[in-house]
């Protein structure tokens, strides 16, 4: 028998009809009023940012640097550097794309743990070698959501819309990161094993000014190499334009 009941002993829900609905409880979460179960609600987004620095193969090591970022209600955004891998000198970019489609898997297996679902965004160099070695990292992720980033020597950034390419001052992204480490919105996990190199790389990090009055920003030293701070750079600045929309409290 179809019944009909009066909406007003219920919350002001108006008519329930039980042959519609498994019981009131079903009838509020399709309407709205209430919130479905834990097991039913989807998982909330951990927001990754991955920047890859792509090295000479023989003179300079690639680099990869991964970044958590998080937002709160002001709007202040804490980056967390989860995992920072320096790339032995020699190493084909065939396998570079490799291994990073498993810390890829790596990464968001580590979010399952958590109760969360990996939205990682990548962004690469590309100003030496071009798009070849992006798209063979692309062809390695199971959910490729990849920028091609060229440096440049310019004062402002700029996003080619629709062909996912960003032109980025390197003056621009090293004052970001500069910024930042001043501000102490960047936190590196204690147990990663690249914070030493990355201190070295900090150290040794330039600015120097030609004759022309143009900048070049980098590791100038013999046998100082700048790839991790690279990385970290292209991460922070990629996670300071999009950012991470659910707000969390510090």
């Amino acid at each position: 028998m179809n019944q009909r009941f009066d909406g007003s002993n219920n919350g002001g829900l108006g008519l329930w009809m039980p042959n519609d609905y498994n019981s009131l409880e079903d009838y509020k979460i399709k309407a709205g009023v209430a919130s479905p179960p834990e097991a039913e609600k989807e998982a909330p987004l951990a927001h990754i940012y991955a920047g890859i620095d792509l090295g000479g193969r023989s003179r300079d090591p690639s680099a990869m640097a991964v970044v958590y970022v998080y937002e709160n209600a002001l709007y202040e955004k804490r980056f967390e550097v989860k995992y920072l891998k320096r790339f032995p000198l020699l190493t084909r970019y065939t396998g570079v794309a490799r291994e990073v489609g498993k810390i890829d898997g790596r990464i968001r297996a580590q979010a399952a743990k958590e109760g969360k679902i990996a939205s990682i965004m990548y962004i690469v160099d590309s100003t030496g070698l071009g798009d070849p070695i992006a798209e063979l990292i692309e062809h390695e992720l199971p959910e490729p959501n990849l920028f091609r980033c060229w440096l440049t020597a310019g004062r402002d950034p700029n996003e080619v819309k629709g062909e996912r390419v960003i032109h980025l001052p390197k003056q621009i992204m090293v004052s970001n990161l500069i910024r930042l480490f001043d501000s102490e919105a960047i936190k590196i996990a204690a147990k990663s094993g690249e914070i030493s190199a990355m201190v070295s790389e900090l150290e040794t990090f330039e600015m120097r000014v030609s004759e022309k009055g143009t900048d070049k920003y980098g590791a100038f030293k013999t046998g100082a190499h700048d790839d991790l701070c690279c990385a970290l750079g292209l991460a922070c600045y990629l996670g300071g334009i999009y950012g991470a929309p659910a707000k969390v409290v510090w």
